[in-house]
This record gives structure tokens, sequence and C-alpha cells, in this order.
């Protein structure tokens, strides 16, 4: 999980730094543009090692939760009763095709009061 922005702000800060060094590169030596030059890299180098580690760290704490969520949700088939996202849904399926049912039974009994089209209802009188 690399922060593109902790990249870009290191990389601006480090030019910046190299650019105002080779402004004043006549003002000095060369073994003093040298000398800087080096420890202006070594900085760079220890920066960019403690930004990696620090996305790595993120990086794989992510991973992590992530593998122990799919362990715990996804419902697995072997050993299902033991395992709670299988039970789980399972009641839910069974909540919802048995409301899907009833719905059905409903309507199967309201067209079978109910008189074909075409036809009045017989009196039940005679």
């Amino acid at each position: 999980m690399i922060v593109a922005e902790d990249w870009k702000d290191l990389n601006e800060a480090y030019y910046e730094l190299y650019g105002r060094l080779f402004e004043n590169m006549e003002l000095v030596d060369e073994k003093f543009y040298a000398l800087v030059s080096k420890k202006l890299l070594e900085s760079y180098e220890e920066e960019r090692a403690l930004l990696e580690r620090k996305n790595s760290i993120a990086y794989k704490q992510e991973l992590f939760e992530t593998k122990v969520r799919c362990g715990r949700k996804i419902p697995r088939t072997f050993l299902w009763w033991r395992n709670r996202a299988a039970k789980t849904t399972l009641k839910e399926l069974a909540q919802e095709l048995g409301a899907y049912f009833a719905e059905r039974d409903k309507a199967l009994t309201v067209a079978r009061s109910s008189p074909p089209e075409g036809q009045e209802p017989e009196d039940e009188e005679a």
C-alpha cells in the first residue's frame, strides 16, 4: 500500500535540495559539493527506506486483516455445521425462501378463490 503523496513529497523535497546545491555549485569547491551531494543521497536513501518500511507494515497489516475477514466471512462447505458464516447464510436463505413461498401460496389461494375471467360467481343460496 504505497501512498503516492508520501513519495511525491519526499522526492520534491530532495529535488529542491539538490537544485539549491546545484545553483550554488560555483560558490563551493568540488570536494564540498561532492560531500554534500553524497550526504543528501544517503539521507534520501534512509528516508526512502523508512517510508518503504512504513508502507510495508501498513500493507501487511491490511493483508492480514483481509485474510482473517475472508476466513471468517466466507462460508465453507467442508464442516459447514461448525462454520458460523455457513450457518448464518443458511438461516438467511431459509428466511428468504420461506417469505417467497408464503407469498406464492397466498397468491395461489387468492387465485383459487376468485372465479375465472368471464364467469360470474355462483350463488350459494340454491
